[in-house]
This record gives structure tokens, C-alpha cells and sequence, in this order.
């Protein structure tokens, strides 16, 4: 599938030209300029939000605090319904705390999904969960459990990058540069069904 790095401003003529949403695809080894984009009814309270589009390009996890959020961000998911739109995200009750959680991503085939949380039981900071896609419902997902003391991070200042592979993280420099980094994930075990 196509890589796809969501940034958190519209953008015209590599511009950045207000609030909203807008991607850029790695293509032969570089980011394409941005393109706007929308999610149908979404408002995001907080200051952060977090988004993941699955390797097919049909689905787009998003970690963002809305009006059914039950504390602070929680994990949602919506589905592509055009180019450049998205359908309205469904809060995933069962993997959501009163808590943050954040940093959602899926596996390669699209049967795991992954994401750190402070609001579940664990060994402090932000803990890493993952979760089971139920049959072939993209909007269904077992309980969330935990990956261990091993891949726990310690402060709330950093987050968990823990998509299976590579995941591609951007920093605005300045109104003209965007700083896009890769990291290699820690997670090289496979999960299995309980």
C-alpha cells in the first residue's frame, strides 16, 4: 500500500493555509505536495490528535477527543468514502478509558491494532495494548491487552510508535518546512489469539 502521512493543517501551493487536515504519499522515495482532505463530523477538543491509515488505504484510525470521548482522547475509526473524504469516526468503546489513548495503529494484514493508553491497568506511563479485529467487521475489536513491561513508555511526553514495520511521524519546523522522521518499530513479535 501507499504510505500516507497525515498533517494537521490545509495547505495550498505547499502553503499552509489554515485549520483542517491534509496528506501527503511517499511516491518513489519522496512526500508528495499536501492534499486536503475531510473526516464527515469531526471536531477534535484537544490540542493533539493522532491518525493511522490501514495498509489498503480504506480505514484511518484517529486518537482525538470528541463529544462521546469518554476523558480524554480516545481511539476512533472511519471509513474512506471519496479521494478525499472520510466517513464519521466511530468511537471503538471497548478499547477507550478515561484516560489518553493514543498513538493507534494497525498491523500490515489489518488484524491487530495497536495503541498506548495511561487509563488501563499496567506498569505506568503510557502502556502499549493491542487489540483483535473481530471477523471481517472493521468496527469490532476484542478487549485491549497488554504487551508488557518491556515496551511500556515511561512519560507522557513521549509517545509509542508501535506499528509493525516502519511508521512516519512529522514535525512542523516552520510555516514552510515540514520535518518527516521514520522509525523502525520494537515490536518484531507476533501476537497471537487468546
Amino acid at each position: 500500500g501507499v504510505v500516507n502521512l497525515i498533517l494537521g493543517n490545509t495547505y495550498e501551493n505547499g502553503e499552509i493555509s489554515g485549520e483542517g487536515l491534509s496528506y501527503s504519499e511517499l511516491r518513489n522515495g519522496k512526500w508528495t505536495s499536501p492534499a486536503n482532505f475531510t473526516i464527515k463530523g469531526f471536531k477534535n477538543k484537544s490540542g493533539y490528535a493522532d491518525f493511522f491509515v490501514s495498509e489498503d488505504g480504506k480505514h484511518m484510525l484517529i486518537s482525538a477527543e470528541m463529544d462521546d470521548s469518554k476523558g480524554g482522547r480516545d481511539i476512533y475509526i472511519s471509513h474512506r468514502i471519496g479521494k478525499k473524504a472520510w466517513d464519521t469516526p466511530i468511537n471503538l468503546g471497548v478499547l477507550n478509558t478515561p484516560g489518553e489513548d493514543t498513538s493507534p495503529s494497525f498491523s500490515p494484514d489489518g488484524r491487530f491494532l495497536f495503541y498506548s493508553s495511561d487509563g488501563q491497568e499496567g506498569y505506568g506511563g503510557l502502556d502499549i495494548f493491542y487489540s483483535v479485529k473481530q471477523g471481517d467487521n472493521w468496527n469490532e475489536w476484542s478487549g485491549p491487552k497488554n504487551l508488557g513491561n518491556q515496551l511500556t513508555v515511561m512519560t507522557t511526553s513521549t509517545l509509542a510508535s508501535h506499528q509493525l514495520g516502519k511508521r512516519y511521524t512529522s514535525s512542523l519546523a516552520t510555516s514552510r518546512e515540514i520535518r518527516i522522521f521514520t522509525h523502525l518499530s520494537p515490536l518484531r513479535r507476533s501476537c497471537t489469539r487468546n
